[in-house]
């Protein structure tokens, strides 16, 4: 009997290490999967947040494409009633009656004047056309209907000065800075700019009162 104890002992050894062995390459496999399996949350975790991160570039991108498109057309706009602005007193003033018994080279300088005027006009009526129609399709609203008043009176006033030179008087000035006021605070607030009634504009309060085209 005394030599079975060391034997058993000895399986009892073997066995307990084997159990050690085998639990601890147990414990070994589970930290593995789930360092793989941390690994793959990381992973997941990391792409969401670039998709996220490119969702959210993406939608500021956009808006500022969008926000960039929006300034161009109203500055396009404003710039093509800058340039009605100039033009009606220029074409009124080709159309006044000169004092005095002309030349027949002054005559033929009136007529190349008028000549030019109408070339300018033509011009001027076809960028606000191309640029109101872009206006309409990208912003519409408030500002649309604004440049439209003025251009629609403007185009009036422009039609009318070559038969009555009289036509740009006084009146027809404070109408006109009227409607420009109203689409330049349009324009102010489609671009963002806050109290826009307090910005200065155009006085057309204190217009002088001289100077008719008729006169």
């Amino acid at each position: 009997m005394w030599l079975v104890y060391p034997g058993v002992a000895g399986a009892s050894l073997i066995g307990a290490f084997i159990g050690a062995y085998l639990k601890r390459k147990a414990e070994n496999l589970a930290t593995h999967e789930d360092l793989d399996k941390l690994v793959t949350q990381m992973a997941a975790v990391t792409e969401t947040t670039e998709n996220i991160k490119a969702a959210i570039s993406d939608d500021v991108w956009d808006r500022q494409r969008q926000w960039e498109m929006r300034r161009d057309v109203v500055i396009d706009l404003i710039r093509a009633m800058a340039d009605m602005d100039r033009l009606i007193p220029d074409f009124s003033a080709a159309f006044s009656s000169p004092s005095g018994i002309l030349t027949e080279e002054a005559k033929q300088h009136l007529r190349n004047n008028r000549i030019e005027s109408f070339k300018e006009e033509r011009r001027c009526t076809s960028e606000y056309l191309r640029a109101h129609t872009v206006a309409d399709l990208a912003i519409h609203g408030k500002l649309s209907r604004a440049s439209s008043s003025y251009f629609q009176f403007a185009g009036r006033v422009l039609r009318e000065i070559p038969s009555n030179p009289g036509r740009y008087d006084s009146k027809t000035r404070l109408e006109l800075a009227k409607l420009h006021n109203a689409s330049i605070i349009a324009a102010r607030k489609e671009l963002g700019v806050y109290e826009t009634d307090d910005l200065p504009v155009l006085d057309y309060e204190n217009l002088p009162s001289g100077g008719d085209a008729s006169h």
